[in-house]
């Protein structure tokens, strides 16, 4: 049986499916409400989580239920505290992050 990777042992506590709802409010549009789905899965044996996202239109509007955004990336453990994840979205844009893991909630 494998079990999740010693690297990430930090990351633990991001496993699983996190999702809620918000309001997306920008000067050129008029606002709107969303619902974010966000899924962190440990591939096992490997030293590091797979990431997905997605963002559904929510609401009374005509294009209640239609898919606004997506992007999907990888967290891994930096060592001594630190985390990074890389993320693309379909329009491109690739974003890298470092920073700390402090607690595990």
């Amino acid at each position: 049986m494998m079990t999740t990777h010693p690297d990430i042992a930090s990351l633990g506590f991001l496993l699983g499916t996190w999702e809620g709802e918000g309001v997306g409010i920008y000067p050129t549009i008029d606002d709107f409400k969303y619902r974010e789905e966000i899924t962190f899965v440990a591939p096992p044996g490997k030293p590091f989580l797979k990431y997905t996202q997605m963002t559904w239109r929510v609401g009374d509007h005509p294009q209640a239920g239609a898919p606004l955004h997506t992007e999907a990336g990888f967290f891994r453990s930096g060592g001594q505290g630190k985390a990074e994840a890389t993320m693309a979205q379909p329009t491109g844009i690739v974003e890298v992050y470092e920073g700390t893991v402090e607690g595990t909630s």
